[in-house]
């Protein structure tokens, strides 16, 4: 655990919302029937962070293409707290949640503690809990594109009982069943708005669960080391994405290093299987073959930044960055003594869904955060079609994005791949003609927060 001053950047976020770096309404959006990671109605989950310490920071950060009226609801079912936002057109509101919707959670027992949101317009909401010097966002999805099978992703845990996953029901008597990674299976039953927290000592990734009607889940860490044993741990957290909406080609660029050398950082990533024997690769390089569940983690040195992972079935890929300790090991916070701080952006464990080639939106709002005497820096890594690079049609605040940032995948030559620093504070937008991928990414003095920008659902 890291006795270090939190920045405290929930306080800092509402400063977000005093610049737009661009009206999305002058952009030539093309008309969508997909479904996305934008929606109406939401019903998410906060995961307990560290046990030690103050209680956490929980903030919602609401965005919207169009004025939207939203009705923030804790917890579902007889909410004590209830909050009402008007979101501008291409602006932001940032609505901060009672600290029990992480710690009110009872494990392994129905509890009544996840957050309702409902809006007027489609809005895109990002989860951020902050506690210490540990922190995550996650990308929140809404109901409409919630499935009824999941596979749970998480890390070996560095506290007892320090890997986790929620699930939420979104209809009254939805029957769940779940298959752990080890273990006997079990059955359980909740109704609209009810979660059920399971922890353990031992890594959650690859159990299954299994629902009658579509249920939310959230999965991650209290605070994970990454790889084990490297100091220093970060709280982890997003929102699986239901198996039915995994792909067999996922293309991802290594996380940035910022201050610290060329850019790229060793990076980690973390692979489900979907289906048994299923046969995974590496820029065309056989991995082996797996079966349903964890398959793989692998790990990526500054060296390999672009990476091209294919399968013969559905896969799902997350994406971590390391601990401070182990991209900077010769560093004196790393032997606990005489510590310095100073303003640095060396980043610690983070967690982030990685989006399939064929799931790339057109249109991102996504914000960068502001202020502090840590204030950090952020980036984006974007992925998008060569064409659209070289004709200029890849924009960031409605500006092209210069090709030269750009490096085409060796394996994949009709994407390229791309780390862009975001300086200006506030809301941004991007857009590209055919689609693309966008990973937020904040680096600060041990710390760090990392999410995909959005989702596109095909079948």
């Amino acid at each position: 655990m890291k006795t270090i001053t939190s920045i405290f950047i929930l306080l800092l976020i509402p400063l977000i919302c005093l610049l737009s770096g661009c009206d999305e309404s002058s952009i030539d959006t093309p008309s969508l029937s997909h479904l996305d990671h934008k929606g109406t109605e939401f019903i998410l989950a906060f995961l307990p962070s560290h046990p030690e310490g103050d209680d956490p920071l929980l903030h919602l950060i609401i965005m919207s293409e169009l004025p939207s009226s939203v009705v923030v609801e804790y917890p579902v079912n007889n909410p004590t707290f209830t909050q009402t936002v008007h979101v501008s057109q291409s602006q932001c509101e940032v609505v901060q949640i009672p600290y029990t919707a992480a710690t009110g959670w009872q494990e392994l027992t129905p509890t009544n503690n996840a957050v309702r949101v409902a809006a007027t317009d489609e809005v895109t909401i990002v989860l951020f809990n902050e506690k210490f010097s540990l922190l995550d966002q996650a990308l929140a999805l809404p109901l409409d594109v919630l499935g009824q099978s999941y596979i749970a992703m998480s890390k070996p845990p560095t506290q007892p009982k320090g890997s986790e996953y929620i699930f939420v029901a979104t209809q009254n008597s939805t029957s769940i069943s779940i298959e752990p990674n080890s273990g006997s299976p079990f059955q359980v039953s909740l109704n609209r708005g009810e979660g059920y927290l399971v922890t353990s000592d031992q890594d959650l990734s690859g159990s299954i669960i299994n629902a009658d009607k579509p249920v939310v889940v959230v999965n991650g860490n209290k605070c994970a080391n990454v790889p084990e044993g490297t100091s220093y741990c970060e709280h982890l957290c997003e929102m699986a994405i239901p198996v039915h909406y995994w792909k067999t080609e996922i293309l991802a660029r290594n996380l940035p290093r910022a201050l610290e050398g060329d850019g790229a950082r060793k990076t980690y990533y973390r692979i489900l299987a979907s289906q048994d024997n299923t046969e995974i690769f590496l820029n065309g390089q056989s991995l082996g073959a797996y079966n349903t569940g964890f398959a793989l983690e692998l790990s990526r040195t500054a060296s390999q930044v672009a990476n091209h992972f294919s399968a013969n079935k559905p896969i799902f890929i997350v994406q971590y960055m390391n601990s401070i300790c182990d991209e900077f090991s010769g560093h004196e916070s790393c032997s606990d003594i005489g510590v310095t701080v100073e303003p640095s952006a060396f980043g610690d464990p983070s967690m982030t869904n990685l989006v399939p080639i064929g799931q790339f939106h057109h249109v991102y709002s996504f914000y960068r955060v502001s202020g502090g005497a840590q204030p950090g820096y952020q980036w984006l890594n974007i992925i998008a079609a060569t064409d659209d690079v070289q004709n200029g049609s890849v924009l960031l605040d409605g500006v092209p994005i210069d090709k030269s940032y750009f490096t085409a995948f060796s394996t994949k030559p009709e994407y390229s791949h791309a780390s862009i620093p975001i300086i200006q504070s506030g809301l941004h937008s991007s857009h590209s003609a055919q689609g693309h991928s966008i990973t937020i990414i904040y680096l600060g003095w041990h710390m760090a927060f990392t999410s995909p920008a959005g989702i596109q659902f095909g079948e």
